[in-house]
This record gives C-alpha cells, sequence and structure tokens, in this order.
C-alpha cells in the first residue's frame, strides 16, 4: 500500500524572514525607533575616542570617557521597567543628552581654532587626531537622533496590543493620563522584548 506524502505551507513569522521588506520593517519597529540602539553607538565611539586619544592628549581620552561614563548608565536603567531610579526618567535623559551634546559641541568649536597637534622628531599623530576629532563629530548627531526618538516614543508610546482590543474610550490609569511625558519611564516608549513565559511559567517582573 503506497503512502501519499503531502506538504503543508505553513506561514512563517515575518521576524524570522530574510526578506529585504521583512528585515527593513523589523529594523524599523525594534531598531530605528529605540533609543538603546544610539545608546550603544555612543558607547562604541567613546571606547574609540579614548583608546586613540591616549596616545595623543589625556584631555581629548577624559572627554571619551566622559561620553561612555554618561551614556553607560542610561543604557543599563533602560531596561528597567518596574524601577523608579530617577536615572529611569525621560526627563534625566533629556538632562543628559542635551548637556553632552553642548559639550562636545563646544569642544568641536574649540578645536577648530585650537587644534591639537602631536608630534615628535620625526612623526605626527595627525591621522589619530582627525579619527578622534572625527568620532566626536560623528557622536553629535547620534545624541540628537537619541533626544529625536525619546520625545516621540514618550509623547506617544506603543499601546498594549491587549488594551487595544478594548472598547475605546477607556480609562485604564487616571494618574497615569495625568503624568507629564516627560516623567515618564523611558522603558514604556518601547516595546516590551523580553521572553514571553511559556504554558505554566509566569513572567516575573
Amino acid at each position: 500500500m503506497s503512502t501519499l506524502n503531502t506538504f503543508r505551507i505553513v506561514e512563517s513569522e515575518e521576524e524570522a524572514s530574510l526578506h529585504p521588506r521583512a528585515i527593513w520593517n523589523h529594523w524599523k519597529k525594534r531598531v530605528l525607533w529605540d533609543h538603546r540602539t544610539y545608546y550603544g553607538i555612543l558607547e562604541f565611539i567613546g571606547v574609540f575616542i579614548v583608546v586613540t586619544a591616549l596616545n595623543i592628549d589625556w584631555i581629548l581620552a577624559l572627554v571619551g570617557l566622559m561620553l561612555l561614563v554618561a551614556i553607560a548608565p542610561l543604557h543599563w536603567y533602560s531596561n528597567q521597567r518596574d524601577s523608579t531610579h530617577i536615572l529611569t526618567r525621560t526627563s534625566s535623559h533629556f538632562f543628559v543628552l542635551i548637556t553632552l551634546t553642548i559639550v562636545i559641541t563646544a569642544i568641536q568649536i574649540y578645536l577648530a581654532f585650537h587644534p591639537i597637534v602631536v608630534c615628535g622628531d620625526n612623526w605626527c599623530r595627525n591621522e589619530d587626531t582627525l579619527a578622534v576629532n572625527r568620532a566626536l563629530l560623528t557622536s553629535i548627531p547620534f545624541l540628537l537622533a537619541a533626544l529625536f526618538v525619546l520625545y516621540r516614543t514618550a509623547r506617544h508610546p506603543p499601546k498594549d496590543p491587549l488594551l487595544a482590543e478594548l472598547p475605546s474610550p477607556i480609562d485604564v490609569d487616571e494618574e497615569a493620563g495625568r503624568r507629564p511625558w516627560i516623567e515618564s519611564n523611558v522603558a514604556d516608549g518601547i516595546e516590551d522584548d523580553s521572553p514571553e513565559p511559556v504554558e505554566g511559567q509566569v513572567r516575573l517582573t
């Protein structure tokens, strides 16, 4: 008796697809509108400046260290959804990012008129100095991008899919509705990407 093998077409999830459009949709939804993406880039720039500037000028190395030390705690507390720490507030992130933008812009203007030149008997570290200057300059648009993403997601946080199915209007939390967006938790503006609990398990928060 012969067996007939049949194939069943299973629709795959968009996130598992390698189609360029699916990849772009994933980046647009989960990466570009997540301020942690820009924090990671800024941390990398800070490390690069510290390592490169150690051979040029210790003040430039301190600038890179300042960028790294300022961004790393913000990145860490961006994942704390249930924390009431001051570094989870959007206002704290705004203050740090705006301060860094002003300081780094002022340093760039100063270096434009007073360039740092490190030369020995037969050599000059012009390439290293240029790399540090470019890294500092590159950090400014990423700081501004992080500010814009924070502002947008804080003003228009993603809606809970369960609440979106309920009839509107619905008053879920009056106190949260009256709370200014600038004092909200930065994690409220990003989608919860923690693993979903399997059957029989409870997600711990």
